[in-house]
């Protein structure tokens, strides 16, 4: 009884994450109850709500009360935001309840920022201890801004049941580190029915949600392949990447390359790992999510990559930032400013720190040269210059990550420095000899990227098919695969900390 008690209980040293077998053996007893109610609606969102509030508070502790104001604010603040259209709201109501849910993530992720920034400029004032940042609450914050600028905008209707808001804000598969789900997207899944069988001919046309086996293998394979990406490939290169960052004085310049590749590949594997967990978790359930990320190492310039990567956080700062500024409706200078007021806002929310402004305004320099050599009409063209733009490209990424894994200036300028030292020969064969597995995990990781959407629908479809058994053994050996080369620790996901 007490290691039950233990399991439901918070625990900061037992991260409650996807890819521990914790998690794995609640969301088993989850699923293997839920046929009792997936037929009725209002017990269906219960229990999965439920089920959302203790994962939260498993994964945070007493933050489950942060989300919980969250919920009831939104829901009945949004009772008093009519529609624009209406002219009964005035602007300054909807602005109080964007700074009331700002408020939060303003104090436990800023406060201190902005009180050491204070200090440097010669006050004193004394930092705040033992703040820790709630799990998640980037994510909800913004979603829930997303759902009081749609309602005043007339976009949605507002929310009339405590519990669907509820449901919609703690669904626990994109709770912690998104994708960014917008009430307009999700709301209108939750009053549909499920079934967990092939639809008849004469429910072709049916508004319900018929969960096949080919939709049941999609998801199972969308959880596999996150797994693989998070488990295997991100957390078996972090433990290369954690050696580099930690010294970046000790590198050679080989060392210092290979591990910003490292990095490069880790977070693309950490994050869009989780991403295809959670989609492949929501629709074992009867519930779609957005895609997150689409081969974005694939881009060619910074504009294809940010419609590539992190998708609905990218598509959110440009729906409820850049377009309410004016987006490209004010003439091409205004544009460029526009571009960098929203990605500093995106480098910013990422972390508190200069560096991750740093982050931000570089790319949104980035966004605006792009946006200018667009208009030049004699742009190179070609496959030798595909080439070039792709590796230009690549390495602008991966430079810039450099800033957002170290946090400060120092250790980045120091680390990327190390490029500009004696190159050797010799260091090719030392490295192949020492970390053949880095290498061979790095070139698989870009392999990866070749492969079309049609090649991942193939995929998909094949896994769908096969028999549960067969389903059940490709599950069993890469699981054994991961246990060879994971570290001693479950490493949380990187997107956890903003």
């Amino acid at each position: 009884m007490q290691a039950l008690l233990d399991l439901l209980t918070y625990q900061e040293n037992m991260p409650f994450i996807f890819n521990s077998g914790r998690f794995l053996f609640f969301f088993s007893l989850l699923f293997a109850a839920y046929g009792l109610v997936v037929g009725h609606k209002t017990a269906r969102l219960a229990y999965l709500t439920a089920f959302s509030l203790l994962f939260y508070y498993i994964s945070s502790g007493g933050f489950l009360f942060l989300l919980l104001f969250c919920i009831l604010f939104n829901f009945f603040f949004a009772q008093i935001l009519p529609p624009k259209e209406e002219e009964k709201s005035p602007p300054a109501l909807l602005s109080l309840g964007i700074l009331v849910n700002l408020s939060f993530l303003l104090y436990y992720k800023y406060a201190n920022f902005f009180i050491g920034n204070l200090n440097g400029l010669g006050l004193d004032y004394p930092l705040i201890d033992n703040l820790v940042l709630p799990v998640g609450i980037s994510f909800f914050t913004f979603q829930t801004i997303s759902y009081l600028v749609d309602v005043r905008q007339g976009k949605i209707p507002v929310a009339t049941s405590l519990l669907d808001f509820a449901f919609y804000l703690s669904f626990f598969p994109q709770l912690v580190a998104g994708p960014i789900v917008r009430a307009i997207d999700f709301l209108p899944q939750l009053g549909r029915k499920i079934y967990y069988r092939p639809a008849r001919e004469e429910e072709a046309n049916s508004k319900a949600f018929f969960l096949n086996k080919a939709l049941l293998g999609t998801g199972l394979f969308l959880i596999l392949k996150g797994l693989l990406k998070k488990a295997l490939l991100a957390d078996y290169l972090g433990q290369y990447v954690d050696l580099v960052f930690s010294q970046p004085e000790g590198q050679t310049a080989l060392e210092a390359l290979l591990g910003i590749y490292a990095y490069t590949i880790q977070i693309y594997g950490d994050f869009s790992g989780y991403s295809d967990m959670a989609i492949g978790l929501a629709l074992l359930l009867g519930f779609e999510l957005p895609d997150n990320f689409r081969r974005p190492y694939r881009a060619l310039n910074i504009t294809d990559f940010w419609r590539r990567w992190h998708i609905s956080l990218s598509s959110w700062l440009r729906d409820y930032i850049y377009i309410p500024l004016g987006g490209n409706r004010k003439g091409p200078l205004k544009q460029y400013l526009f571009l960098m007021i929203t990605m500093l806002v995106g480098g910013f929310w990422h972390g508190a720190s200069w560096a991750f402004v740093f982050w931000g305004g570089m790319h949104g320099l980035g966004l605006m040269l792009h946006k200018a050599w667009k208009l030049w009409g004699n742009r190179p063209k070609g496959k030798i210059w595909a080439v070039l733009a792709w590796v230009l490209n690549f390495h602008f990424v991966a430079f810039l990550w450099v800033y957002f894994r170290m946090g400060s200036f120092e250790g980045s300028n120091l680390l990327i420095g190390r490029l500009f030292t004696n190159w050797q020969l010799a260091q090719w064969e030392a490295f192949w000899m020492a970390r053949p597995t880095v290498v061979v995990f790095l070139g698989l990781a870009l392999l990866l990227h070749l492969f079309s959407d049609r090649d991942k629908q193939n995929m998909q479809h094949f896994f769908g098919q096969l028999p549960w058994a067969f389903q059940a053994l490709i599950f069993l050996l890469a699981l054994l695969l991961i246990f060879q080369f994971q570290s001693a620790d479950v490493a949380p996901f990187i997107y956890f900390q903003f």
